[in-house]
């Protein structure tokens, strides 16, 4: 069984879900410490000629707490009505905007309170709209030993736990993967290698990658996984 693993991103990316589509089962790694400035509650839309961060506010935690534990703060909730406002002034024009559309206003109006939580929700609704039927989990659902620190300890736990032979990590971690750990439990690791696509956006501009999987839906719908998978590996022998 071929396992990856992720902490629950806000609107991802394209390599994203393409990772989530290699696996057979993927786990939400949501017990490990948050990364504040990172993606976990930002992403980025095309606002006209370039890509523009959103960014879901979170109340201030100390530095060890896990991704679970951070929420999201409504104090404010203009930010919501800033963001569909965004979303509208920049994609109602765009071929399957009121296919999705809906679904943002009322993930929006839920006012969820755990950020995971919330971009778990997104993430499993995409998945569904862009047919990719990975079996999803969540590391706070499974029994783990808790002794693991981080890096290789915590995958390899997991992937353990799950019965995998195959791990599939992101290119990043080939910097600091313990190989030799996963290769004494028989577990093989591939590293992910994705190669942005270009599609067709809304406008003129130049062509801008990197951004949240909304602007290729927006823009593509029911080809998104199509164009995700052009010139990328579909499965692991």
């Amino acid at each position: 069984m071929k396992v990856a693993i992720h902490q629950p991103e806000c609107f991802p990316w394209l390599g994203f879900f393409h990772k989530i589509y290699l696996a057979d089962t993927f786990v939400f790694l949501d017990t490990v410490q948050f990364e504040k400035n990172n993606f976990q509650n930002r992403n980025k839309i095309k606002i006209g000629k370039t890509g523009s961060w959103l960014t879901i506010p979170i109340y201030d935690q100390p530095l060890n707490t896990q991704v679970k534990d951070i929420k999201i703060n409504w104090s404010d909730a203009r930010f919501a009505k800033k963001h569909l406002m965004t979303f509208k002034q920049y994609y109602s024009k765009s071929p399957y905007f009121n296919d999705i559309f809906p679904f943002l206003t009322q993930l929006y109006s839920e006012k969820i309170e755990f950020l995971a939580d919330f971009n778990i929700r997104f993430i499993v609704f995409m998945l569904e709209k862009i047919g990719i039927k990975t079996k999803i989990v969540k590391s706070s659902d499974l029994t783990l030993s808790g002794k693991a620190q981080g890096g290789t300890e915590v995958t390899l736990e997991i992937c353990k736990m799950l019965g995998a032979n195959t791990y599939i990590s992101g290119s990043g971690a080939k910097v600091y993967l313990d190989i030799d750990s996963y290769s004494r439990e028989k577990i093989n690791v591939y590293f992910q290698e994705f190669h942005h696509p270009k599609y067709k956006q809304l406008g003129q501009d130049d062509f801008v990658s990197h951004l949240s999987i909304l602007d290729l839906y927006f823009n593509h719908g029911p080809k998104s996984l199509e164009i995700i998978l052009d010139g990328n590996i579909g499965f692991i022998e």
